[in-house]
């Protein structure tokens, strides 16, 4: 609806607004609420939905549909303010699990997908995300007319309302995927709260389809470009954010870029961010990640010191042998640290990223060493250390291009010319990662079974499972046969997705297979290259371009896949 043309855009004149400019007039207690309780009730916690106005048009107000959770024992004086995604609400089973550890919960809808819906004015009915359109990525209009400023004052109201209902409450901030944005544009405005989090999100959304290494090319920097970077991107907001910080992404996400991770940080000149990597995860967090932030929330609500993010060093020594060097926080005691690194993928979304534990040489220092790379590759780094009470913290990502150093090859390139096999149920659980549509892991995803006649499977309690450790550069013949033996009790339609990088960008092919029910043998099922299709019903067309393999199903046993 509020898509420019060409011509439009030309005529534009856009304004450079800086933050201090677009707030200035803004009072978030200056407008009556006008708090209407519309239902409440209790089951396993305390529920109520009420609405409140955030904001007053020429046409009428903007009416906040806001959800409250809260334990049933006692009342609680902390409060998690939790901001959805603009596409889809925010998950139940998220809200509550946050109750059950003894928070109140506070969901504002700010975007219109609710079932409990906010009310906007058709002045402002580009508040809803089916209607807004462009300006949730750019000017359309100014500054003043863009979802992230509209949002944010929704947002800020909300704490207004959270302050009226409970006075003397403590208040953090968690953002899932791109309202990161708003969470940053609100605490990075003055509003006061004890810390942000957030989730599969960490600002620079602008920069997503160009990689942070690797590129001759940098955003195109147009007038209209300008005013939304000075005015209404998360970046024109961080240098003020002062308060504890989280980060918790996934490292293969496609709404946020863990390369950029490290330009954030360099806005946050005061503010030591806390970052926290789910290894090989795409815009969802794993379990260990989740429960890393419930230490982490814990420690901001009581005030306890939250160990430093550990440091990683790329070293090349006199024998040209690859090192990585970290040095950890040892406040806490450490359990293990494991380093993540990845040979040759510029892209963040298709990187396989192998592990190695590293060594203790001192009581906060550690030392690892690449087992598989090739010496002319960019190398990606990153460290992880899970402390004994359970809390795991992530180092910044590091690059290197080895090709610009002398460095000795490695026994193992993790490439083969003529690649068969690429996995077999010995290898167990390493190869693959979780295949989930929702933003958190609340358990362990990849298990190990066994079907009925004792054959060993992975299997996985999400929408499937995926691995990147598919590397097919070697294949040229292109009549071989991708076999997969699968397992299925209940006979389900299996998908299968193919992520091909071809001239940098990144396409999907997908084929589907029905499968016979049977929960005691594998099956094989066989899929030539024509099989899979990408959005236009177009084939495959080279089995070289393919980077990485999903397989798609509930209740599904995955066994041996090769090429024959």
């Amino acid at each position: 609806m509020f898509v420019q043309s060409s011509e439009e855009s030309q005529l534009m004149e856009y304004k450079i607004v800086t933050p201090q400019t677009l707030w200035k007039d803004f009072d978030p207690y200056a407008l009556d609420l006008e708090i209407s309780l519309i239902s409440d009730g209790r089951s396993d916690h305390l529920f109520s939905q009420y609405r409140f106005t955030a904001l007053e048009q020429p046409d009428g107000k903007v009416r906040v549909a806001v959800e409250v959770l809260c334990p049933l024992e006692e009342v609680s004086n902390k409060t998690i303010l939790v901001i959805g995604e603009y596409s889809k609400p925010t998950s139940r089973e998220l809200l509550e699990d946050l109750v059950s550890n003894g928070y109140c919960v506070v969901s504002p809808d700010i975007s219109g997908v609710s079932s409990f819906k906010t009310e906007f004015p058709e002045s402002l009915s580009f508040g809803e995300y089916w209607i807004a359109g462009d300006r949730l990525n750019r000017i359309v209009t100014t500054p003043y007319e863009t979802n992230q400023f509209l949002y944010s004052r929704i947002i800020k109201r909300t704490i207004a309302f959270i302050e009226k209902m409970k006075p003397d409450t403590e208040l953090v901030i968690l953002t899932l995927g791109d309202s990161s944005e708003i969470g940053m544009q609100v605490v990075g405005t003055g509003t006061e709260v004890l810390g942000l989090a957030l989730f599969n999100g960490s600002g620079y959304r602008e920069y997503l389809s160009i990689n942070r290494f690797g590129e001759t090319s940098d955003l195109h920097l147009t007038e209209e470009r300008m005013s939304w970077l000075s005015s209404a991107a998360a970046v024109a907001y961080a240098k003020n954010i002062k308060i504890p910080t989280l980060i918790a992404i996934g490292t293969n996400a496609k709404k946020t870029d863990i390369d950029r991770v490290r330009n954030l940080q360099g806005l946050f000149p005061e503010n030591k961010i806390t970052t926290i990597f789910s290894p090989g995860a795409g815009d969802f967090l794993d379990f260990p990640a989740y429960n890393s932030f419930k230490s982490w929330l814990s420690s901001v609500f009581n005030g306890y010191p939250v160990p430093l993010r550990p440091e990683l060093k790329i070293r090349i020594n006199e024998e040209s042998k690859i090192y990585f060097d970290i040095d950890c926080d040892p406040s806490s005691i450490i359990d293990s640290v494991t380093v993540y690194y990845n040979s040759g993928e510029y892209n963040h979304t298709l990187r396989d990223w192998r592990k190695v534990k590293a060594l203790s040489i001192s009581y906060n220092e550690y030392i690892a060493s690449p087992e598989t790379y090739i010496e002319t590759d960019p190398l990606f780094v990153f460290a992880e250390v899970k402390y004994t009470n359970g809390f795991v913290i992530s180092s910044l990502v590091e690059h290197i291009e080895l090709k610009d150093y002398d460095v000795c090859p490695a026994e193992d390139t993790g490439r083969s010319k003529k690649i068969v096999v690429v996995y077999n149920t010995t290898e167990g659980i390493d190869k693959f990662v979780e295949e989930h549509n929702g933003q958190v892991l609340f358990g362990e995803g990849i298990f190990m079974t066994t079907t009925l006649s004792g054959a060993k499977g992975i299997a996985s309690h999400t929408e499937g499972l995926k691995t990147y450790r598919f590397d097919t550069s070697g294949i040229e013949d292109n009549s071989k046969i991708l076999q997969i033996d699968l397992c299925s009790p209940e006979g389900i339609v299996a998908e299968v997705v193919l992520s091909c990088l071809i001239e940098k960008e990144i396409f999907e092919y997908k084929a589907n297979k029905q499968l016979k029910a049977d929960n005691t043998l594998f099956i094989d099922y066989q899929f030539s290259i024509q099989d899979f299709k990408d959005s236009n019903m177009k084939p495959l067309t080279k089995w070289s371009t393919v980077k990485a393999l999903a397989i798609k199903g509930r209740n599904l046993v995955v066994g041996n896949i090769l090429f024959i």
